[in-house]
Formats: structure tokens, C-alpha cells, sequence
């Protein structure tokens, strides 16, 4: 049972850039923060009684930026962006952002289909831009969660009836994790792909159900997931889903975060190859 410590007379000041983004601080009324993380500007503003947020996005097509910073504020910008005010009797002034995996599924397509002959595995390192839950007060309320980079909606099943709403994300499907670049707003998901069946393994979409995932942050920083398995024991589209335990192993060691969205069985059967895809596929958010 963890018991929450006293919090001291003079609040601390918002995170450096020096400390993970995710670090804990704490606003007076009257002061605020300004996080500026890849392609999203949140904006946090404390008055009596009361927390303002506002953000925005860069444009889907944009190029994501590298950059990020948390800077403090003493007055809240004129009329931000979506802004959303929230009532709070508490008297707390703590404020904690975490990393949170997407809340639908992700449909990862790579920009170069990838052929897995039969008896073969590869490991295929997918990164997708995390969502920000914005907590406040001792209780850790949330205040809303949001995606860094606004992801298009895709379908992912086979036909318009049968399947799931997802995120549409293009992948490099990089093999070499030396090759994967790394930012401080995505995390990292291993994907072993085992092809059991008896003919070549065709990816041109993968199915990637990130609700059952957790966020770890390594030792040096970026964010990692568990490792996913898929294995396909017959020719088709459907594989059988596992989920590791605790970090994936580049990351061993690693902090955990935030938890799944959704408990994942032991073993699942799941639709995780090239599908029928609807007029609302696009596709965003290169790594």
C-alpha cells in the first residue's frame, strides 16, 4: 500500500527539460505549464477552485517534430486552443502527465510489403505516438487523455461487417533495432511474427491490438511496451497472440508507467494479417 507524502509548503516547480516529461510537479493557483511534445501543445492552467487545459495538433500530414519542452506559465494564453475547464474543490497542486497506449487497435502498414517464408520468424519493431493522460491532484484524477498525433480511422476485419474501428499507422517494419529512430513521444513494440504455415507469409497490414499493453520507460529514457508474438499455423490471416511479461527484453529493467487498457488472455486467436480495408483507411504517423 503506497501512502502519499505530505505535500510540502513551497510546490515545486514544473519538470525540466532535463527529467522525463512524464515527471510529477505541482502548480500554485495561478501558474500553469505549457508541454510542447512532438506535433502536441498542451497548455495546464491552476486557478481557486478550478484546473484549465487546452491543446493542439499539428496537421495530420505534418512532419513530426523532434523537440519537446515544458515550460511554466504565469497567465493562460488568451482563448488556447480547445479549451476545457475543470471544477476541483481539492486543494491539491500536484499534476502528473503518463504515457498511455492508443484505445483502439493499431493497423500498421508497412511502406514496403514484407514476405515471411514458411518456418521463418522476424522480429519487426513497430513505434506509434502514445496518448497523455493528464492527472491532477493527490487522487490522480484524470482530466482527459490526448493522442500526441491524431491517428485516421481505419477498419481492420473481413468484410464491412465483420471486424474492428482501428488507427491507420504506416511503419518503416524495421528488423535492426539499431535502424529504429527514437522519440520521446512513441514507444516501441517488438512484434515476432513466426510463419508455421505452408506458404509465404504475405504482411502488408498487421493487425496490432496495443488496448492489451503496457508502457515502460527504460533506463535511458524511451518508451517501450511488452513484446507481442504472432504465430500463424496455417495459411490465413489469423495468428495466435501473446503477450510478454514485463518490458521487452531491450528494455529489461525498465519502469512501468501506465498499465493496459484492456487484460489480455493467455492466448489469443486474432485476425492479425492483411484484411479488408474500408474507404476510411489512411494511414499516419511514419516512425
Amino acid at each position: 500500500m503506497t501512502t502519499e507524502r505530505t505535500e510540502p509548503d513551497r510546490p515545486e516547480p514544473p519538470p525540466s527539460k532535463a527529467r522525463r516529461w512524464w515527471s510529477e510537479c505541482r502548480l500554485d493557483p495561478g501558474t500553469g505549464m505549457r508541454l510542447t511534445l512532438g506535433p502536441l501543445v498542451l497548455f495546464l492552467f491552476r486557478l481557486e477552485g478550478e484546473w484549465h487545459l487546452g491543446h493542439e495538433n499539428a496537421p495530420e500530414d505534418d512532419p513530426e517534430p523532434e523537440v519537446w519542452a515544458i515550460e511554466p506559465l504565469t497567465e493562460l494564453p488568451v482563448r488556447p486552443p480547445n479549451l476545457s475547464r475543470f471544477v476541483s474543490g481539492e486543494g491539491g497542486r500536484k499534476v502528473r502527465l503518463l504515457p498511455r497506449v492508443p484505445d483502439r487497435s493499431l493497423v500498421a502498414r508497412p511502406s514496403v510489403p514484407l514476405h515471411v517464408l514458411p518456418g521463418e520468424r522476424v522480429t519487426v519493431y513497430v513505434s506509434f505516438p502514445v496518448w497523455v493522460d493528464v492527472t491532477v491532484g493527490s487522487q490522480r484524477l484524470s482530466l482527459a487523455e490526448l493522442p500526441v498525433r491524431r491517428l485516421s480511422d481505419t477498419w481492420f476485419g473481413s468484410s464491412t461487417l465483420h471486424g474492428e474501428l482501428a488507427y491507420a499507422l504506416k511503419t518503416q517494419a524495421r528488423v535492426r533495432l539499431d535502424e529504429v529512430p527514437r522519440r520521446v513521444y512513441r514507444a516501441l513494440t517488438p512484434v515476432v511474427v513466426r510463419n508455421e504455415g505452408s506458404d509465404v507469409l504475405l504482411i502488408d497490414r498487421m493487425n496490432l491490438p496495443v488496448p492489451y499493453l503496457s508502457i515502460y520507460a527504460a533506463r535511458g529514457g524511451a518508451l517501450w511496451t511488452e513484446s507481442v508474438t504472432m504465430v500463424r499455423r496455417e495459411s490465413g490471416q489469423l495468428a495466435q497472440l501473446d503477450v510478454g511479461r514485463g518490458p521487452a527484453e531491450a528494455a529489461a529493467g525498465g519502469k512501468l508507467l501506465s498499465q493496459p487498457r484492456e487484460q489480455a488472455r493467455e492466448s489469443l486467436l486474432v485476425r492479425a494479417f492483411s484484411s479488408i480495408m474500408s474507404p476510411l483507411s489512411g494511414g499516419s504517423s511514419h516512425d
